[in-house]
C-alpha cells in the first residue's frame, strides 16, 4: 500500500504538535544545568566566586570616594525630586494653570544657569566631599520649603531654583571629583554607572512620589522626599565621616 502524500493541513499539524515538545525540551534541559548546585561542593564554588567577582567589581567601581559621592547624588534624584508632582501642585494646590506649571518647570534650570557666573568659585572649594553633601543637604531642604510653601509662584519658583542651584553645584563637585581620581582604563566603567545613577534615579524618584503621594498626598510625598534626602545625606556622613575630608586638586 502506497503512502498517501500528506496535505498542507496536516503538515503544519505535525509542525506544530513537535515544535512544543521542542521547547519544553529545551526548557527542561535549561532548567537540568542549574540541578548541578543541589551538590553542596559545587554550590560553595559557585557562590564563592559570584560573591569575588561581585567584590572585585565593586573594588573597581569604588575608586576613591566615588561610590559615596555616587550614592549621595542618588539619593537627591531618588527621595527629593518632586518634577513629577509638578503638574498636581499646579492644577490642584497652586491653581496656576499651564503658564504656571511651565515657569514650575523651568525653576531648576533658572537656578542652574544663574549658578554659572559663579562657576569658578565652585571650582575652588577645597573639600569637594563636604561640598557634594551640602549641596544634597540644600537641595532638601528647599523641595521641603517648595512643599510646604509653594504659594505665591514667585516663592515656589524661588525654592525650585535654590534646589536646581544646589544640584549644579553637586553635580560639579562630583564630576571634579570622579574625572581626577579615576585611572584611565577604568573610566569607561565609571562614565557608565555614572550614567546609571544620573539617569535612573531621576526616573525612580518620580516612581517612588508618585507612590507615596497615591498613597497619602502630594505634599506629603514631596515634604517626605526632601527629609528623607537630608537624613540620607546626614546618615552616610555620620557612616564615613572622611567623606567630608575628600579633596582633590584641580588640573593646571
Amino acid at each position: 500500500m502506497k503512502n498517501e502524500p500528506q496535505t498542507s493541513l496536516e503538515v503544519e499539524d505535525s509542525v506544530l504538535s513537535v515544535a512544543p515538545n521542542k521547547e519544553l525540551s529545551g526548557a527542561r534541559s535549561s532548567f537540568e544545568a542549574f540541578r548541578v548546585l543541589r551538590s553542596r561542593n559545587y554550590a560553595l564554588l559557585f557562590w564563592g566566586q559570584l560573591i569575588s567577582a561581585t567584590g572585585t567589581q565593586m573594588q573597581v567601581v569604588a575608586v576613591a570616594w566615588q561610590v559615596y559621592l555616587l550614592t549621595l547624588d542618588f539619593c537627591a534624584t531618588f527621595f527629593g525630586a518632586p518634577r513629577a508632582l509638578l503638574p498636581v501642585y499646579a492644577r490642584d494646590i497652586m491653581h496656576i494653570g499651564p503658564q504656571g506649571l511651565g515657569l514650575l518647570l523651568a525653576a531648576g534650570g533658572i537656578g542652574a544657569v544663574a549658578l554659572m557666573p559663579f562657576l569658578g568659585l565652585i571650582m575652588r572649594i577645597k573639600r569637594q566631599g563636604l561640598g557634594v553633601a551640602l549641596a544634597v543637604i540644600v537641595w532638601g531642604l528647599c523641595v521641603v520649603a517648595f512643599g510646604f510653601f509653594p504659594d505665591p509662584l514667585w516663592l515656589g519658583i524661588l525654592f525650585l531654583a535654590g534646589a536646581g542651584a544646589a544640584d549644579m553645584v553637586s553635580v560639579l563637585l562630583q564630576g571634579l571629583v570622579v574625572q581626577n581620581t579615576t585611572p584611565d582604563e577604568l573610566r569607561g566603567r565609571i562614565s557608565s554607572v555614572t550614567a546609571m545613577f544620573a539617569i535612573g534615579g531621576p526616573m525612580l524618584g518620580s516612581f517612588e512620589s508618585g507612590l507615596i503621594a497615591g498613597l497619602f498626598t502630594p505634599m506629603f510625598s514631596v515634604v517626605s522626599g526632601g527629609v528623607a534626602c537630608i537624613l540620607a545625606a546626614l546618615l552616610i556622613l555620620m557612616l564615613v565621616p572622611n567623606l567630608a575630608k575628600v579633596k582633590v586638586k584641580r588640573p593646571a
